[in-house]
């Protein structure tokens, strides 16, 4: 923090041309290579919690994953932030990763399993081990074509196929 940075726990880094975006358990800091300067985000500016886990780009957009807040969606443009929680029907708001595919956002959640949020609709679809997942605790998520991969916490991986809509889990 001596230099602007947030918080010296960093928990993940998304570049976006001349920004490096800075995820830790005290906010987001936004590094701007061309000036060396640091400016922080946090609860304060919109933030749905200050200790935040993933972080990607998609365009105009930033998708902030948050312990216990939810998602946090930050336009770049506007410098504003949208909070999608349970209530708008995320598996649960403890969110570990996110992956981009197109129009859907892949989120894994701590205990809720694996959601699906259609950028166009604005809907989320939920998917846990009732539907096939592994288990419900989703810490990272991997787009290759027609398949999301999934690595959770004491079920191995679990591959969705994108064509059929099934699940095929792999373990030790």
């Amino acid at each position: 923090t001596k230099d602007g940075l947030a918080d010296n726990d960093v928990m993940s880094i998304g570049i976006d041309g001349d920004y490096l975006w800075i995820v830790t358990l005290r906010g987001v800091s936004r590094y701007d290579k061309r000036s060396g300067e640091f400016t922080n985000f946090t609860e304060e500016d919109g933030l749905a919690s200050n200790v935040v886990w993933p972080i990607v780009i998609d365009g105009d957009y930033l998708w902030i994953g948050t312990d216990e807040g939810g998602v946090s969606r930050y336009d770049k443009r506007s410098g504003e932030f949208t909070t999608f929680t349970t209530k708008d029907g995320l598996a649960s708001n403890n969110v570990l990763s996110i992956g981009i595919d197109g129009d859907y956002l892949w989120i894994g959640t701590w205990g809720g399993g694996l959601s699906r949020y259609d950028k166009e609709s604005g809907e989320f679809t939920t998917f846990t081990t009732k539907d096939g997942l592994a288990s419900d605790y989703v810490h990272s998520i991997g787009i290759d074509g027609d398949y999301v991969w999934i690595g959770t916490l004491r079920g191995g991986v679990s591959r969705y196929d994108k064509r059929s809509g099934e699940f095929t889990n792999f373990t030790e």
